[in-house]
């Protein structure tokens, strides 16, 4: 069952948010749709680094195209959602989290 609450209080005191934003709840899971989020911060990193001449154009123009390229990994992690266990999302993503920790750890002793 999908439920979409639009205009809802997102409270996450781990990454401060406190926010109306809509929520998307899927099969028992909340998926907070971030896009306002997302927007404010960016609008706020453009404001603040836009002040200070270590924001270039090329560098401006870099962000803009990889936020349009990760814009659709929020409908990728939807549809994951959806489509596997809890169980199974849990290993994935501690997989994905083992898989960067040993990255990690062999480009600091690799060099």
């Amino acid at each position: 069952m999908n439920i979409l609450i639009k205009g809802g209080r997102i409270i996450d005191p781990a990454n401060s948010i406190d926010d109306t934003q809509d929520l998307f709840i899927s099969g028992g899971q909340i998926v907070a749709l971030t896009s306002l989020l997302g927007t404010a911060l960016n609008f706020t990193k453009i404001v603040v680094f836009g002040a200070s001449p270590l924001l270039t154009i090329e560098l401006l123009i870099i962000g803009l195209i990889i936020g349009l390229i990760a814009a659709p990994g929020a409908y990728i992690g939807r549809w994951i959602l959806k489509s596997t266990s809890v169980r199974a999302h849990t290993l994935l993503v501690e997989g994905i989290m083992g898989a960067g920790a040993a990255f990690f750890f062999w480009q600091a002793f690799t060099g």
